[in-house]
This record gives structure tokens, C-alpha cells and sequence, in this order.
């Protein structure tokens, strides 16, 4: 099966759709206790960008407990100015980024070596499981997928206490799986990351992440 047909067949779907709905689920874990978890109920129009939600989460983490939540916000996630990530970015060649060609190769295979990876198994009922484990890169690419996961552990706010955990793992590894019905619609994704942690002490710690997102047809 042609993994980069179907890809475009998959994507080409989606962007034919009117509105996307479904239900986003996450948990994280530590040592089997949960640190964070949250669920969406989304609804989305692609033609107008906007979005119902409701969402109820839960975050224990450093003997704070809070539990938001937020039902039903319309208009949330609207692209009123559709052109604006071009104008901030628009200027790309004209700031030397044009001579990194080796940082734009290294993305070229990152891409490339995660599709040679990618697992295709097509069910009786025509359903397609597409499964990409990071235990099947090459070395050198799991070690760009690492520190591209610690690097951005740098860049948020210390608020954000549950991102810098994620994103300070060793040992990563990591499972994508997505399945497709007949009609080539992404019915569900099922993100799943295990790691350990080290505290100031020296002691040991496991994590686990999963992310779940079912689509409603």
C-alpha cells in the first residue's frame, strides 16, 4: 500500500469537511498516580473557525488540586485575520534562513524516516490501522525526537509545571496509532508516551501520557 497516497487521501478528507466534532481525551500519569487529566467535547466549523467546547480537567500536581471547567464556548478559536501567520512570517528569505539548507534537510528526513516507519494494517471491515512507534526510527532520529521534547520543556511558563515533567523524560518512547474507516476518515488517534524522571534526590520516577481523540461522523 502506498503509505504517501493514503496519507494525502486521509488529509484531503478532512479538509472536504464542514464541521469536525469529536472527544479529546488526556491523562497524565506519575508513578500510577494521575497528575493532569482533561476531556473536550469539541465541535468545529472549518469554513468559519468556529468552535463549541466543553471541557472539564483536572490537575494534581505539588498538593494543588483544581478542577476548571468550561462548557459550551462559542466563537472560540475563530480566524478573524487568516493571513496573519504569513505576515509575520512572510520575510522567511529575507532573514538568512534560506542559507540553513542542512536544518532543512535534517527536517526532510525526520518526515521521511517516520513515514519508512509508519505500519499500515487494514482490517476486515476495510478499517486501516496506521501504527508509528518511536522504538522504530533510526538512532540519530530518536535522538532529535528527544531533544526536540526536552527543548521545548525550556520554553514554557513555570506555571505550566505538567509540560516541563513531560518534557524532561528519558527513556521516551512513544506509540501513534491512527484508524481510518472505509471512507478514508480519521475515526480516532491514540497518542500514548512512557518515560522516567529523576527528582532532585536521585529517585527514580515513571511517567505515562496517553492522548485519545474519537471523531464523530
Amino acid at each position: 500500500m502506498n503509505k504517501l497516497k493514503l496519507l494525502y487521501d486521509v488529509v484531503t478528507t478532512m479538509k472536504a469537511k464542514e464541521v469536525i466534532s469529536g472527544v479529546l481525551q488526556a491523562e497524565v500519569e506519575k508513578d500510577q498516580v494521575s497528575l493532569f487529566s482533561i476531556q473536550n467535547e469539541f465541535e468545529k466549523n472549518l469554513s468559519t473557525g468556529k468552535t463549541k467546547a466543553k471541557v472539564t480537567a483536572s490537575l494534581d500536581f505539588e498538593g494543588r488540586t483544581e478542577r476548571p471547567d468550561h462548557h459550551s464556548r462559542l466563537g472560540f478559536g475563530s480566524h478573524e485575520h487568516p493571513h496573519a501567520d504569513f505576515s509575520r512570517h512572510g520575510h522567511f528569505f529575507h532573514r538568512g534562513h534560506h542559507r540553513d539548507l542542512r536544518g532543512g534537510f535534517a527536517k526532510m528526513a525526520f518526515a521521511l524516516s517516520m513515514l519508512n516507519a509508519l505500519q499500515i494494517d487494514e482490517q476486515p471491515d476495510q478499517t486501516l490501522v496506521m501504527t508509528l512507534q518511536s522504538s522504530d526510527l533510526p538512532a540519530e532520529m530518536k535522538q532529535l525526537l528527544a531533544e526536540r521534547i526536552n527543548h521545548g520543556g525550556l520554553h514554557h511558563h513555570p506555571k505550566h509545571a505538567i509540560m516541563k515533567e513531560l518534557c524532561s523524560l528519558k527513556d521516551f518512547d512513544s506509540t501513534t496509532t491512527l484508524i481510518l474507516n472505509k471512507n478514508r476518515e480519521l475515526d480516532k488517534i491514540i497518542v500514548t508516551a512512557t518515560g522516567t524522571q529523576a527528582d532532585p534526590q536521585g529517585a527514580s520516577h515513571e511517567l505515562k501520557a496517553k492522548i485519545e481523540c474519537s471523531f464523530v461522523w
